[in-house]
């Protein structure tokens, strides 16, 4: 229980709001010209830097306000907080932070564009004891702050184009500030505590959906690992590239894990025959057969490949497999192929002519270790996705990589 003593209420309104912040952080400094750490004395001024810190997406002044022995605490109803978290510390907070600020995605390929922070009012206690870490003498304060967030996200996931969402955060926080150790008469903060919306948004209201800003943290909390991406890059864009365009079918095997799975768009109009899902054994069949420019039966057969694949992001993914160690670290790349297989047709329908299969599209990768120490990653499943454009072209017809896949099972 804290001591309450001097009760200050305060209002707020916000000086400048950030609607010009779509996509990118400024980068600038969000709290004054010609002094990076003015001294903030009064929880006035430090919700003032906050809220410019949230809509400049500047991380390195939203670090400035967090003491060193930071805490979130999570709503405990907050399904989406991560696993076994009702708490997190600076450096988790720190890192959520950096993913929403940047705005690259997650591994649901969702990315943050605006950020629109307002400070409503806050009420003030003024509090010298009961808090852990407090010294002697020292004057905390506790914080009911009411505030207005909304949160811009782009899912990718949701076909071309993807889908845009504000997530609205209407809610109160409870916040608790400590004098900054380091540098007199400056505060920091300390604790966080979120709570539930106070209200909810319209119902049938388009693209917008109530949230708590602990539901969205959890969200971008993840983690990236420069030498993980450097390497998955590498295997999707250059392996893969000699793999198909090599016609090489003994570094393809090296490629896949032994559960590998690749799946198919489901119904594929374009392969009236396609399943839902092949395993490694089915794809390096394929692979065999397209490489080798084996004739299939109704008269089809590979005479070239020519692939580029350019990978968008590399995410650590939270997706479940059967197969996953507990503790074990997958990943998620998203990626954009563009891919040209020539085929020689022979089966009285399209005459004996060549045609160039033209996929354009997206496709996700999940990566896992590969198995027994070897160092490395294998690629664990793929799936396919729609083509992005038409191809008007003579002598070419737009397909899926499934669809082609599928001409040779």
């Amino acid at each position: 229980m804290y001591k309450r003593s001097t009760i200050l209420a305060i209002t707020i309104l916000s000086i400048s709001l950030s609607c010009g912040n779509d996509d990118s952080p400024t980068g600038a400094n969000s709290l004054g010209e010609g002094d990076d750490n003015p001294v903030l004395s009064t929880p006035e001024e430090v919700f003032d830097a906050l809220e410019k810190a949230y809509n400049n997406r500047d991380l390195k002044e939203y670090e400035a306000l967090l003491d060193e022995n930071y805490r979130f605490h999570f709503v405990p109803s907050d399904g989406a907080r991560p696993s076994h978290h009702d708490v997190w510390k600076a450096d988790e907070e720190l890192a959520c932070t950096e993913n929403m600020f940047s705005g690259v995605p997650n591994p649901d390929n969702k990315r943050v564009r605006a950020l629109d922070l307002r400070i409503v009012a806050i009420s003030t206690v003024l509090d010298s004891s009961d808090h852990d870490g407090a010294a002697p003498g020292e004057t905390w304060y506790d914080v009911d702050a009411e505030i207005n967030l909304i949160v811009t996200v782009l899912d990718s996931s949701a076909g071309y184009g993807g889908e845009t969402r504000n997530h609205v955060v209407f809610s109160g926080q409870i916040f608790t500030l400590r004098p900054d150790p380091t540098r007199e008469g400056n505060l920091l903060i300390v604790e966080q505590r979120d709570r539930e919306p106070i209200t909810r948004s319209r119902p049938g209201a388009q693209w917008s959906e109530d949230a708590q800003w602990g539901a969205l943290k959890a969200m971008f909390r993840y983690t990236q690992d420069e030498g993980v991406v450097s390497q998955i890059t590498e295997l999707l864009e250059e392996d893969f590239k000699t793999v198909y365009n090599g016609k090489d079918s003994l570094l393809y095997a090296t490629l896949l894990d032994t559960r590998y799975e690749f799946e198919n768009l489901p119904a594929d109009p374009d392969n009236p025959l396609s399943v839902e899902t092949w395993d490694r054994g089915e794809e390096m069949k394929i692979a065999d057969r397209m490489f080798s420019g084996w004739e299939t039966p109704e008269g089809k057969q590979v005479l070239d490949i020519d692939l580029k694949q350019t990978v968008q992001s590399v995410r650590a993914s939270t997706t479940e497999f059967e197969d996953r160690p507990d503790g074990e670290t997958w990943y998620l790349a998203n990626t954009q192929v563009d891919l040209v297989i020539l085929v020689r047709y022979h089966d009285g329908v399209d005459g004996d002519g060549l045609v160039n299969k033209v996929i354009f599209s997206g496709q996700k990768y999940w990566l896992r270790p590969k198995e027994g120490g070897a160092g490395g990653w294998a690629i664990r499943r793929q799936v396919d996705e729609d083509p992005i454009t038409k191809s008007a072209a003579a002598a070419t017809q737009e397909a899926s990589w499934g669809s082609v896949k599928g001409l040779f099972r």
